[in-house]
């Protein structure tokens, strides 16, 4: 197996108390520099062209619709129910009046649609419906 043996520290590196070949300072100063300009530049034309666009945009805009005219009329905070009791009760009575009741749905085409209880008997006593077998 090879022996390591370690370079000799030069000189300057001895003097200065720093490796100097390691890194190159100027280098490092002119990159940040660069790197800085660049992120500047960059940030400039975004600016412009964002003030740029947002006025072009202002100009091309269409008028407000009519919808949004009316709603800035509206009263300003949440529109709550004035009894919501009274609404749920309603509602409930309103289904239960379809779910217990004979009615029509469409009375052209004959549809009727009929009690709840009276559907689930009738299943029942009919079954759900199949599909016929697939025939190979």
């Amino acid at each position: 197996m090879e022996e390591h043996k370690p370079q000799p520290i030069p000189d300057e590196s001895l003097k200065l108390g720093y490796e100097v070949r390691d890194i190159n300072l100027r280098t490092l100063v002119w990159s940040v520099v660069i790197l800085l300009v660049v992120v500047g530049a960059i940030s400039v034309s975004i600016g412009l062209l964002y003030g740029f666009l947002s006025a072009d945009q202002s100009a091309r805009s269409a008028p407000p619709p009519p919808l949004l005219e009316e709603a800035q009329g509206l009263p300003s905070g949440p529109l709550l129910q004035r009894d919501p009791e009274q609404s749920m009760q309603r509602m409930r009575s309103e289904e239960d009046a379809l779910l217990n009741n004979y009615g029509w749905v469409d009375k052209e085409a004959g549809v009727i649609h009929i009690p709840i209880e009276r559907a689930i008997e009738l299943t029942l006593e009919r079954g759900l419906p199949t599909r016929p077998p697939e025939k190979k």
